[in-house]
């Protein structure tokens, strides 16, 4: 389920699709959001769900905020650079006002482990009569792993989407305490693309890598924001995901705008000037 209604875009996967907009700032994206946002009758995932007003409080500080960091899932194999610009982020995060604390996840690593069955049924069956008539127009990465996926079982389907209502479940009283879960978007930071595309294995590989943390909120269904923290020594933007429980769209506009108005990362422009070096 969710606030934002999916009418009118290409499906890829009906339990995991989710819209959202691409703004300049947080302020932006919850003024979108406040408009996108309501239940429609062409999209059930919406039914039921009331709209919220996520300007109301949106600049009322990160003061009382209780942010949680949860190592156990999101940090592993994580970039130097990325890793000091996200605890940079949490100690700004407590000049605010904000408690910020180290905490276990356990759910989110049994989603950071699961593998991308029901992601592959349902993208299979809605792309069923392109796979069996136009495979080889497909993408070459997309196409032969939807070939594959048509022989996924079904019990094992089932059973993902069981594990996945479980996780969901019990992930209530793991966060609690915890009003915003704060994260490198990426572990990795930008690479040239010759380097992710040398092959289909290695862009595989990377494509997985470069999704391992924005997967988990997907698969949990938590509502997240990411803007930037920070830019590496080549000047690429370094990403600080803040998630939080599902439905809490406000609470987590909250937290990003404080902290994008306590910085000036949004207006920064990075020096990209060893790039027309590294070209020649």
């Amino acid at each position: 389920v969710g606030r934002i209604s999916r009418f009118g875009i290409f499906p890829l996967s009906w339990t995991f699709d989710s819209v959202g907009p691409l703004t300049r700032s947080v302020e932006d994206a919850a003024m979108i959001f406040q408009i996108l946002q309501g239940e429609d009758t062409r999209d059930e995932s919406t039914s039921g769900i009331r709209p919220v007003d996520v300007l109301r409080d949106l600049k009322s500080g990160a003061n009382g905020l209780r942010i949680g960091i949860p190592e156990d899932a999101f940090f592993d194999d994580l970039d130097p650079e990325i890793d000091a610009a996200v605890r940079k982020a949490a100690d700004i995060f407590k000049d605010l006002g904000a408690t910020v604390t180290n905490f276990s996840y356990p759910e989110a690593t049994a989603a950071a482990d699961m593998g991308l069955v029901i992601n592959g049924v349902e993208s299979a069956l809605i792309h069923e009569d392109r796979v069996k008539k136009q495979a080889d127009q497909m993408d070459p990465v997309v196409g032969p792993r939807m070939i594959d996926e048509v022989n996924i079982l079904a019990m094992d389907y089932v059973k993902q989407l069981d594990e996945i209502k479980r996780l969901r479940s019990t992930q209530t009283e793991t966060l609690r305490d915890i009003d915003i879960i704060l994260t490198p978007t990426t572990r990795l930071p930008a690479l040239p693309v010759s380097t992710v595309n040398a092959s289909l294995d290695v862009y595989l590989d990377y494509a997985g890598k470069y999704m391992a943390n924005t997967v988990i909120g997907n698969r949990l269904g938590l509502c997240g924001l990411t803007l930037t923290c920070g830019f590496t020594a080549k000047g690429l933007p370094i990403g600080l995901l803040l998630n939080g429980r599902p439905f809490q769209e406000a609470s987590v506009l909250r937290a990003g705008f404080a902290y994008e108005q306590a910085t000036d990362w949004k207006d920064v422009r990075p020096d990209l000037s060893w790039m027309a070096t590294a070209d020649s």
